[in-house]
């Protein structure tokens, strides 16, 4: 089981708590430590939950050999402006605006390419590179 986010009370550790008890492996992705919303993922991990940092973990865990990525192509050169901008932190669309120079509808339309070629991420907080 993957726990991605859980607050204190929630039933991602509820969920998490029966899968360890069943003898499951329990993975925890990490963040900010002042998010509130992150509380019971912390928790999990001193109980003893997998800290996972990238995809690999959890497929080497399962005894699954990795697929190698493909390799993007090239980005054009507003999607290399774009992509220059951003870091693992996600930023909002209007500061992607703000920092490039570039119109709302032509960073909207280079992210939406962006993202569906693998290169970013879509968060509640905006875009980020991917890991």
């Amino acid at each position: 089981m993957v726990v991605i986010e859980a607050p204190a009370k929630s039933g991602a550790l509820s969920t998490a708590t029966a899968a360890n008890e069943l003898g499951r492996e329990v993975f925890v992705l990490p963040a900010n430590i002042d998010l509130f919303g992150f509380q019971g993922s912390f928790s999990l991990l001193r109980d003893g939950a997998t800290l996972v940092t990238h995809p690999d973990q959890i497929l080497e865990s399962l005894q699954i050999e990795p697929v190698a990525a493909i390799e993007p192509a090239t980005a054009t050169s507003m999607g290399s402006l774009i992509l220059s901008v951003l870091t693992s932190i996600p930023i909002s669309t209007e500061k992607i605006v703000e920092l490039t120079g570039l119109e709302p509808s032509e960073v909207l339309s280079e992210l939406t390419d962006l993202e569906l070629e693998g290169r970013v991420i879509r968060g509640s907080g905006g875009y980020a590179l991917r890991p």
